[in-house]
């Protein structure tokens, strides 16, 4: 790695890690939240998905009700770092359960893992380019690989009911390995050295920057 390459790597990985400094939101009150109430023959169930950054590991026990039918988001108390909500849980038969299930994943690959993908790719593949992978083969590449790790890890977080600045760091670290391995697979003439350190900077910038720019359009 050139001078250049290392001076520009260990900028992205200072912002980086004082990206990782928590931001206070305040809190307001909602009086939804308060005077919401469930429709006759239906249940009330509150649930917490409390999810700040500085914590090494923490629970969201709302994840597993988002796409499940039966539960139907009520209301909601809190910050963009977690908080409260209520829903409200009503039987499903199977021919009205399968229908909303996949009516939601599929609300959920084009609201949240598409938007992910195409801005993991706008942001990661000018840091390929410049720092050198710049045939058509190794750009292919570099978004083909983007388009398997990144729906598989933000599902996978997604499913799992803990979170947390590890759980962030196991699935960068994954996406690290993964996409390092599978690039000099697909070019021959790359090598893991140099490869592991281009992916680590431009792994680095989309995770400060599409951090940003998520906290900027949630708050």
């Amino acid at each position: 790695m050139r001078k250049h390459q290392f001076a520009l790597f260990l900028i992205i990985a200072f912002i980086w890690f004082f990206s990782l400094v928590p931001i206070a939101f305040a809190d307001l009150v909602n009086y939804d939240f308060i005077n919401s109430t469930c429709k006759p023959g239906e249940q009330w169930i509150s649930c917490t998905n409390y999810i700040k950054t500085t914590d090494l590991v923490t629970t969201d026990n709302c994840k597993k009700l988002d796409l499940d039918p039966h539960y139907t988001l009520l209301s909601e108390k809190g910050s963009i770092l977690g908080g409260e909500r209520t829903y409200c849980y009503r039987e499903l038969s199977s021919t009205e359960f399968f229908p909303q299930y996949l009516s939601r994943l599929y609300k959920f690959i084009g609201e949240v893992i598409a938007p992910l993908v195409f801005l993991t790719v706008i942001l990661e593949l000018p840091v390929f380019f410049a720092l050198g992978l710049r045939t058509k083969k190794q750009l292919m590449s570099v978004i083909f690989v983007n388009f398997i790790t990144v729906p598989l890890i933000n599902v996978t977080l997604f499913l799992i009911p803990i979170g947390g600045l590890m759980m962030l760091l196991a699935g960068a670290m994954f996406a690290v390995f993964f996409e390092s391995g599978s690039l000099v697979a697909f070019n021959k003439t790359l090598t893991l050295p140099r490869i592991f350190g281009i992916t680590f900077g431009a792994n680095v910038l989309s995770a400060v920057v599409g951090g940003l720019i998520l906290s900027w359009m949630l708050s």
